[in-house]
């Protein structure tokens, strides 16, 4: 938590907001490429489908992960509605599956499990809470972190 409050007292101060969606984008996408389960499942990804090399497989999971750090920051930010966030990528989910090969859906899937491990989910939950506790200055109010970004 101390590293997300130092980060909240230089970032909002200093670096323009698409540099701190930046900065989560990249300590999402790098978190994820640490995290352990996501190296087992694709060890065994690539001992069913020789087709997807691992490190690509690895490197994609992290952008997704990372994307979506930095949009729950502009969420946060912009103040957007959760539960239309939830219908608007569900649905795109939804319509993709649709269109993919059924043998990939499973590694999909597979792959939002494995990033839910032991060094993603901490790093991300004390993100979450330290950009929350940033913009609403310790208090549980909504968010002025949209004032300070566009005044």
């Amino acid at each position: 938590m101390i590293f997300v409050e130092k980060l909240k007292e230089i970032s909002i101060s200093v670096f323009p907001i698409i540099v701190l969606v930046l900065l989560l984008h990249f300590t999402g996408f790098f978190i994820t490429v640490a995290e352990p389960d996501v190296q087992v499942l694709t060890v065994q990804v690539a001992a069913v489908v020789a087709s997807i090399p691992p490190h690509v497989l690895v490197m994609m999971i992290a952008a997704g992960v990372g994307l979506f750090v930095a949009m729950a920051l502009g969420r946060i930010i912009l103040q957007t509605s959760y539960r239309l966030l939830l219908i608007l990528f569900y649905a795109l989910v939804f319509v993709c599956a649709a269109f993919t090969d059924p043998s990939f859906l499973g590694i999909g899937f597979d792959a939002g499990g494995a990033i839910t491990g032991p060094m993603t989910v901490p790093f991300i939950m004390a993100l979450g809470v330290g950009v929350t506790t940033a913009g609403a200055g310790g208090r549980s109010s909504p968010s002025p972190l949209k004032q300070i970004v566009f005044p």
